[in-house]
């Protein structure tokens, strides 16, 4: 197709030329009066498009006002506003990084507060332990009746450094195995509801009795309750428990450290 465009402008080009030599010969008198045809306009082949050459002179000349277009102010402006909308979008994304980096020593600057402030809590604060032994006048485990009767002396010494309130004290009595964690929440053979001051180094002793129909060895164990003057509103615990061996002696009871913990 592109071929046959071509052979058709090449024949439009040169056919007025033909003509006007087959012409010649019969006016070949008037040769010198008459003025010379003008020449036809170039044309240049564009695919299958003729653009004339004074078209092709005046194309150029577009450039200029593609530059006069971009330098125009209102562009220029825009440019402008586009340059410092980027700039600010630096500076954002700069500053919260940086806030970032101040918000995690921030953090870590108050963990390492909060657990300075617990380590001095801690060094100061009230610290109940419980130790039991066979109450005088029992030394030991005493059967009557096939039932075994226990009775011991509880001992609660406050060897912290500031003064504590005990609330609660716990007993029970039961034979192995244990559960994991202590169950004091049901089937306490003792309980104590007694309201007690404790001052740092000192210590408050009580008796109580419990028995059971379970053979030795039997394990004692218990929980007090009480606070200290940092966190008032806080329950702290202490537990305990010993083993009844079957030579009647009082040991820790090993194995089992939900058993002898403090809170």
């Amino acid at each position: 197709m592109r071929l046959l465009s071509f052979i058709a402008v090449l024949f439009l080009a040169v056919s007025p030329s033909n003509a006007y030599q087959q012409k010649k010969p019969a006016d070949s008198k008037h040769d010198i009066a008459s003025p010379a045809p003008p020449a036809p306009p170039e044309l240049t082949v564009i695919g299958q498009q003729q653009v004339g050459s004074t078209e092709k002179a005046t194309k150029p000349n577009s450039n200029p006002q593609d530059w006069q277009e971009w330098v125009r102010p209102t562009t220029l402006v825009s440019i402008v506003l586009a340059g410092a909308a980027i700039w600010a979008g630096c500076i954002a994304l700069k500053t919260l990084k940086t806030l970032k980096i101040q918000a995690r020593a921030g953090l870590k600057a108050a963990i390492a507060a909060k657990m300075t402030a617990q380590a001095v809590i801690n060094s100061e604060r009230a610290w109940i332990t419980v130790d039991i032994s066979w109450c005088p006048g029992y030394p030991g485990p005493h059967f009557v009746d096939n039932m075994t009767n226990i009775t011991i002396r509880w001992s609660c010494l406050n060897a912290g450094h500031t003064p504590a309130l005990i609330l609660e004290k716990r007993f029970k009595l039961q034979f192995l195995p244990l559960p994991t964690i202590p169950q004091l929440d049901d089937g306490i053979d003792s309980i104590d509801h007694e309201t007690q001051s404790l001052a740092a180094d000192r210590e408050v002793y009580g008796e109580v009795g419990t028995q059971s129909t379970a053979p030795l060895p039997l394990v004692i164990y218990g929980v007090v309750k009480y606070t200290d003057v940092f966190e008032s509103d806080k329950i702290r615990e202490s537990y305990f428990a010993y083993t009844v061996t079957p030579m009647g002696n009082l040991e820790r009871l090993p194995g089992y450290p939900e058993y002898n913990k403090y809170t």
